[in-house]
């Protein structure tokens, strides 16, 4: 597997733990997919997300996703090929699901 900086791409900052698991989770499942020692290519990125969607993945999921493997693209100086505008977005009308007072 290929392994990557842990160099910041963002202002430092105490994260929680759950945001730091789902970095980690999200960058080794993305890792898990390339030839040993080589970097990324735009394929590569690509795929990741085709294979995320037939997963059945939520787009908000890809959203997150796709912020968490920019940020390691650039700690590692891998080139991003996406811009902003092809980011997943939610689709509209989609909210969280509530809980009742009962479950409360």
């Amino acid at each position: 597997m290929a392994s990557f900086q842990t160099r910041r791409a963002s202002p430092s900052r105490p994260r929680a733990q759950s945001t730091l698991s789902s970095y980690l989770t999200t960058g080794a499942n993305f890792l898990s997919g390339l030839k040993d020692g080589q970097s990324p290519t735009e394929s590569d990125f690509r795929q990741y997300f085709i294979r995320r969607r037939r997963e059945e993945v939520s787009e908000r999921t890809l959203r997150k996703e796709f912020s968490h493997l920019k940020k390691l693209a650039a700690a590692n100086g891998w080139e991003w090929p996406f811009g902003a505008d092809e980011a997943p977005y939610p689709e509209e009308g989609q909210k969280p699901p509530t809980l009742s007072q009962r479950e409360l």
